[in-house]
């Protein structure tokens, strides 16, 4: 016969467990977000540890990427996350099929943390424990509970709702519009800004194109809102050019919190075909050879991370066939970037290339797509904004798209100049 349990004995056997040091259920670790992700190995609720791997599919990108809220936190008292490599061999159809993603970059040095899901700032420093530990090698954060309710991630989150916020507070500068609907049926925003001549030349700017490298988008957004200010060479810009960003280009995978770099059947940086699997990565391409028709395409960036191992930012270069014009002008903006990158973020002016040494599918990556089939003499490069340092903050990402703005500017109101004849 089924017998109720009066809430005198609930309260009684709860007290059983506290005192049996058995106190279940306190500490819950949640992913029911857009961008969330986190598989939880195990939680200590005595001694305040959860241990846990990124939740993402390897089918759908490096399983390097976690984002989640831990609720039930003990206020004012030491909580200690440990996050794990996952165990997931890599898919990819290149040359590091097989593989695994190990916690050199799955546990960053710092985390993020946020009381509210939207301020984020860096965790102390993690401790790395060496594999013939007990437990098994772990990245530690040890962080100070000060509310129940807490969210940490690899990196800042950046999601398509903060692009629609970008949008709206710039209202006056960029107009909003849908670049593509993904394979999954969701928006791929793009944002242009209206210069005041019709036939000036334009900027491509997309980032995202591997979703866990999330300090691309907020470069993307410092570009964004310095476009946006009354700075002089922002004006000159948004006066003198069309530009065009995509905060965002993998969608998709930034909402489902998977890795996408190296997903299947390939990432939207190895997408530049002509037959493309992306309907992002072919409107991209159809903007790029609108562009070329008119006569007016200019530039072409793409934003991304590196590894976990660099210290500063670097740029990405087309390896073949450059015409005279196309490394002159490579060169000269190389050397503006080098005057204008004047942020936390430390930038180098050592380039690299990522010819077929670097992938087979080398000529499917965008700004070589860009180089081969549309715009061989316009300035097409990849910036690498480094992503693993104490510099690499929200504030540090954003002041390197300022910068990179600027570096844009001076590189247009040089174009404009009238070129002395050559003999």
């Amino acid at each position: 016969m089924h017998r109720r349990v009066s809430s005198f004995h609930a309260f009684a056997l709860a007290m059983v467990s506290v005192i049996a040091g058995e106190v279940r259920g306190e500490i819950s670790i949640h992913t029911d977000f857009d961008g969330g992700s986190a598989k939880v190995v195990s939680i200590d609720q005595k001694a305040h540890v959860i241990r846990f791997k990124p939740g993402g599919d390897a089918a759908r990108g490096w399983p390097c990427w976690w984002y989640f809220r831990a609720e039930g936190l003990p206020v004012g008292e030491d909580v200690t996350f440990e996050v794990m490599a996952s165990e997931q061999p890599l898919l990819t159809d290149d040359k590091r099929k097989g593989k695994r993603v190990g916690l050199v970059v799955t546990g960053p040095d710092h985390a993020f943390m946020s009381a509210d899901g939207s301020t984020w700032t860096q965790t102390a420093a993690g401790e790395k424990k060496p594999a013939d530990a007990t437990p098994p090698e772990v990245m530690s954060y040890r962080i100070k509970a000060t509310a129940s309710t807490l969210w940490l991630a690899w990196g800042p989150p950046f999601l398509p709702k903060d692009t629609a916020a970008l949008a709206e507070k710039h209202a006056s500068t960029w107009k909003p519009f849908e670049l593509a609907r993904s394979r999954e049926g969701q928006s791929v925003t793009a944002l242009r800004s209206k210069p005041a001549k019709a036939d000036a030349p334009a900027i491509l700017v997309l980032a995202r194109q591997h979703a866990w490298e999330c300090g691309g988008s907020w470069v993307c957004a410092g570009f964004i809102e310095w476009l946006a200010s009354n700075e002089a060479s922002a004006v000159w810009l948004r006066e003198h050019a069309e530009i065009i960003a995509v905060p965002i280009m993998d969608v998709d995978r930034v909402l489902t919190g998977d890795g996408g770099k190296e997903g299947l059947p390939h990432d939207h940086n190895r997408d530049w075909s002509d037959a493309p699997h992306y309907p992002e990565v072919a409107a991209a391409q159809k903007l790029v050879r609108d562009l070329v028709a008119q006569q007016r395409f200019a530039v072409f960036f793409d934003l991304h991370n590196p590894g976990t191992g660099g210290r500063s930012s670097f740029f990405a270069l087309p390896k073949e066939h450059l015409s005279a014009i196309a490394a002159e002008r490579q060169t000269r903006f190389i050397e503006i970037a080098r005057e204008e990158f004047k942020g936390a973020i430390p930038f180098s002016p050592i380039t690299r290339f990522d010819g077929p040494d670097y992938s087979r599918f080398w000529q499917q990556i965008g700004k070589n797509w860009v180089h081969s089939h549309a715009a061989p003499d316009a300035l097409k490069l990849i910036l690498e904004t480094v992503n693993n340092i104490p510099a690499a903050t929200i504030t540090g990402y954003r002041e390197t798209g300022a910068d990179l703005g600027r570096s844009f500017a001076t590189y247009l109101q040089q174009e404009a100049q009238p070129k002395a004849p050559t003999k």
